[in-house]
């Protein structure tokens, strides 16, 4: 049985008859889910001290539970039916995947060439089918004219390009493109690694100085903590919620505009290029992540530090503040996992180094 694998639906919908006749007589099921969803989560160690920080290692990935968050997407499943005609499962759950996986012989991604979806991809089977993980696979690319651009391929077409290129995981140009996501992935892994103790505690110890009349148990574990499932989450620092603390604070003006900074940000203006600070979907996200904790506020016309944001960024070392850092990302990702893990490496233990001791010394500990 040959697994197909895409991240949109309406790939699936659309190519399935095409692909069926690419492989002609094989059983073919095609999975359309959102791939960092259930295969990207972070498994970080339980046991990690502060005295072992800074630290870097290699990430470590973990299943979610279908349903667990809000917005919890469901893989849509393509079966072959006894009419010959192919349709959605709609009984398919977390074991589901497992039994069908199991039973995949062939393994395919059909998706565009890029670096995202491949890398999701890759951790997708390294979680899901560890022993398949290396081995060679096919890949169908479906570039610019697919179908969510509002262009569709004729099955002439479809079958010329893709019988005319041999793709697979092999390929120069997927093993690039999941080298650069795999060194994203690696920076992600140790900010976050780091910054869940560092600047988790910074956050607590802060908060307790400005609101020490709010700071109860029941904050810690309704404010400070998301409740759910049984289990309680600490305050997580992206890379990009400590950037924007220092934006926010130089550059007071409305949340439309703030939004349009980070969509064409220069750094220190001393590139003629310009990055951006998160893309278009994680934008809003960043500003109500630093709104939940309290950090930012939006008053009429700008957006603002709060008292406790204004603490908080205080008590953060100088050279927390790295205007470049998306232009860096930028160039490590493109430079590909194994060129940029050292400078990657650096740059963490640096950040983390600096703050650690700093912190140490302003609260006398």
């Amino acid at each position: 049985m040959r697994v197909i694998f895409s991240e949109r639906s309406r790939i699936a919908a659309h190519f399935l008859p095409l692909l069926e006749q690419r492989w002609p007589g094989e059983e073919i099921v095609m999975v359309s889910m959102w791939f960092p969803y259930f295969a990207s989560g972070f498994d970080f160690p339980r046991t990690l001290r502060y005295q072992d920080l800074p630290l870097v290692e290699t990430p470590r990935y973990k299943c979610r539970a279908f349903g667990s968050g809000l917005n919890a997407p469901v893989p849509k499943v393509w079966v072959k039916g006894d009419d010959g005609v192919f349709s959605l499962d709609m009984e398919f759950d977390l074991e589901g995947l497992i039994e069908l996986l199991a039973r995949a012989t062939s393994v395919t991604y059909c998706d565009i060439m890029d670096y995202q979806p491949i890398t999701t991809f890759h951790l997708f089977l390294q979680v899901f089918m560890p022993l398949k993980c290396d081995e060679v696979h096919e890949v169908v690319n479906i570039g610019d004219d697919a179908p969510w651009n509002g262009k569709y391929l004729t099955h002439e077409q479809m079958m010329e390009r893709e019988s005319s290129i041999a793709r697979t995981t092999e390929d120069p140009v997927y093993k690039t493109l999941l080298s650069e996501g795999m060194a994203k992935k690696y920076f992600d892994y140790n900010f976050h690694l780091n910054g869940n103790v560092v600047l988790g505690d910074l956050y607590r110890k802060v908060s307790r100085v400005i609101h020490p009349e709010r700071f109860t148990q029941d904050m810690i574990l309704g404010e400070l903590y998301r409740k759910g499932r049984g289990v309680s989450v600490p305050v997580r620092f992206t890379k990009n919620m400590i950037l924007m603390l220092y934006v926010i604070r130089d550059n007071q003006c409305s949340e439309r505009n703030l939004l349009q900074l980070m969509c064409d940000w220069m750094g220190a203006a001393v590139h003629s290029e310009r990055s951006s600070i998160g893309n278009v979907v994680s934008r809003p996200q960043i500003l109500k992540n630093l709104a939940d904790l309290g950090l930012i506020r939006c008053d009429p016309g700008a957006v603002v530090l709060t008292e406790l944001g204004l603490a908080f960024i205080a008590s953060l070392h100088k050279d927390c503040y790295d205007p470049h850092l998306p232009r860096r990302l930028m160039e490590w990702r493109l430079s590909g996992f194994d060129a940029s893990k050292s400078k990657i490496d650096r740059y963490i233990k640096t950040f983390f180094g600096k703050q650690i001791r700093f912190q140490s010394k302003l609260f006398h500990e």
